[in-house]
């Protein structure tokens, strides 16, 4: 499920709580009296979600959407359900983030509910495009949530293996985003929709891309949409600085670029630059200055921070950051009642070890002997990862393997310079 998640999750726009019209604080009105739009309530919702604000959102979305299903169906009530129901749908799937779930790991009643938000969403957003009234701007973002929701359910039906169904969303996915930057080329959030939609499936691979996308390589193409996104200041600014951090990892370790000349886009130099870049502009803006007293800290950075530390042969920073990610699992468990996948935190142990190891093993001349000892640890951490142990919880395969061939091959290398 996390694969599906994480496709999906790129696409959410962000969910607004606790400032709808029955429920908003003088604060948040406009100097007229009126309630924030939607657009800017999600840009402050997703931000929220990174300091795991997620309990006040569900009881907000569902009182507004319940208010408007019981008005008539007029085009503006459905563009206002169109959106609520989908950023109902992205609160579910930046929570079941947040809780690390994957395709064993999982709530099928959150997955089912979060389906259902998205079917609603979909049939919402059809509704409006058959609205005569409607404006171009309005078809625009119409378009946006259609193909964004139909992205959704292509990748949740090709997990489930209903192909057929799945083409037909994918390719109305693309056809329906597309068509949104046709009408308004700024909607960044199109862009960012866009760009998830294509470079997901490229990576991905197999019959999934050649299915939705004819086995084109839209990886680059997908990467300039996000870019695009992150220019335009989008309210999904910070879901498209995660993704694209993680979609340049990839592409770093994708063994198909390791020949790319150096100034090739996705070329490996290119690539561990600019997730750097992203990753240090992500924690800037983001916690520094952070407006929640006692936030124990970021477990998506951290785990972005040790992933870069441990490709750059940081070891020891990596390893801060590992055990980051364990003390911020205890503390959502504790404290906010959390049911942190397990296997996260038994992941970011391993990344501990694995660290501890290649710091006792940083000075050449102690490493190009035998060494009783480190060779223990060294072959146990090997067999472990041959064994389906993993330094990092990721449902897909795919870049999960390619994550830990890198790892994998460190230990392997240290193993034969000292003859263990």
């Amino acid at each position: 499920m996390k694969k599906t998640l994480v496709l999906a999750s790129a696409v959410w726009l962000a969910v607004g709580a606790g400032y709808f019209p029955d429920a908003a604080s003088a604060q948040n009105r406009s100097p007229e009296g009126r309630a924030p739009s939607a657009e800017s309530l999600a840009r402050q919702a997703l931000v929220d979600t990174l300091y795991y604000n997620y309990e006040k959102w569900f009881a907000a979305f569902e009182n507004a959407i319940a208010a408007r299903e019981s008005l008539p169906p007029a085009l503006e009530t459905r563009m206002e359900l169109m959106k609520y129901y989908f950023y109902l749908a992205g609160l579910r799937v930046e929570l079941s983030r947040t809780l690390a779930f994957t395709g064993k790991y999982k709530d099928a009643g959150l997955a089912e509910a979060l389906l259902t938000d998205i079917r609603k969403a979909k049939q919402n957003a059809k509704s409006a495009l058959e609205d005569p009234r409607i404006s171009r701007e309005q078809t625009a973002v119409a378009y946006f949530y259609l193909g964004a929701s139909e992205g959704y359910l292509g990748i949740f039906e090709y997990i489930a293996g209903n192909y057929l169904s799945a083409l037909t969303n994918g390719f109305s996915a693309d056809n329906d985003l597309g068509e949104a930057l046709r009408l308004d080329p700024d909607l960044g959030d199109a862009h960012l929709g866009l760009g998830i939609y294509r470079y997901g499936i490229s990576r991905l691979g197999g019959v999934g891309n050649f299915l939705m996308q004819g086995a084109k390589d839209r990886r680059l193409e997908g990467i300039r949409h996000i870019e695009r996104a992150i220019q335009t200041q989008s309210s999904s600014l910070p879901l498209a600085m995660k993704t694209l951090i993680w979609f340049y990892i990839s592409e770093e370790i994708n063994p198909q670029n390791a020949a790319l000349p150096e100034d090739d886009p996705l070329s490996p130099a290119v690539c561990r630059a600019r997730s750097a870049k992203l990753i240090e502009e992500f924690e800037s803006r983001y916690f520094k200055d952070v407006p929640h007293p006692g936030f124990i800290g970021s477990k998506d950075l951290a785990l972005m921070k040790a992933i870069r530390h441990s490709l750059d042969g940081g070891y020891a920073a990596a390893r801060g950051e590992f055990e980051k990610i364990v003390k911020i699992v205890a503390f959502l468990r504790e404290n906010k009642g959390y049911k942190v996948n397990p296997r996260l935190v038994s992941a970011a142990e391993a990344g501990m070890q694995f660290s501890d190891i290649m710091i006792s093993a940083a000075n050449p001349a102690d490493n190009s002997r035998p060494n009783p000892s480190s060779c223990v640890k060294i072959n146990r951490q090997i067999s472990f990862l041959d064994n389906g142990g993993t330094l990092v919880e990721y449902d897909y395969r795919k870049i999960r393997r390619e994550i830990q061939n890198v790892f994998y091959g460190k230990l392997a290398d240290l193993s034969r310079r000292m003859s263990c």
